[in-house]
């Protein structure tokens, strides 16, 4: 848990989505206005009326730092925070809602080479409306459905490099830790890595 204060503390858990990205197809598509498949703009018709098309940026960001339970190799994290859709089509913005999140996720947890790395393998999101400047949004399937997809197309890859980014492992002169794994042990909260230690002098 330090280790998410710390990335909590320093901003590491906030994420925009500008329309200047390089995003995927299906990610630009959902965050249309406007389209003849899934987006924003067919699970809320109002915005397509009152903006016609254009696309939805959105600002992503922890509203406190995450828990994590830990039992072998796996760590069980829960995550809260916020998300704020809006629209700048004359390059002013217009808020059009905004929601609370509790994210669920079960993290495997790894190494590469020098560095303790985690892999999520399940997320499970939910949330509540916060703010809605465009009416009436409501809380059904297809706002747990535009829930999913966000989580999917933008809280999944910035977990995904926060993860691969990881934790060194202690750095001591004189030693070079190798062939580091971690143990899957019984004791819960904690994470136990086994290396080997070369010496040089």
């Amino acid at each position: 848990n330090p280790g998410f204060d710390a990335a909590y503390d320093n901003g590491k858990l906030a994420y925009s989505i500008t329309g200047d990205m390089e995003l995927p197809d299906e990610a630009k598509t959902f965050l249309s206005t406007a389209c003849a498949a899934l987006c924003i703009g067919t699970v809320f018709p109002q915005l397509e009326e009152r903006f016609g098309r254009t696309s939805a940026l959105v600002d992503i960001f922890a509203t406190q730092a995450p828990v994590g339970r830990i039992s072998g190799d796996e760590v069980q994290v829960t995550g809260w925070g916020e998300a704020n859709f809006y629209i700048k089509p004359n390059g002013q913005r217009t808020d059009l809602f905004s929601i609370n999140m509790t994210v669920s996720a079960s993290v495997k947890i790894g190494t590469i080479g020098n560095k303790v790395v985690f892999n999520i393998t399940d997320i499970t999101p939910t949330a509540d409306v916060k703010a809605t400047h465009i009416g009436d949004i409501g809380n059904g399937f297809l706002f747990e459905t535009v829930l999913r997809i966000a989580s999917k197309q933008f809280l999944l890859p910035k977990l995904k490099e926060l993860g691969e980014n990881g934790i060194d492992l202690p750095n001591v002169s004189y030693l070079r830790l190798v062939n580091a794994q971690v143990i899957d042990h019984d004791t819960e909260n904690v994470f136990i890595v086994a290396t080997d230690v070369e010496y040089h002098a």
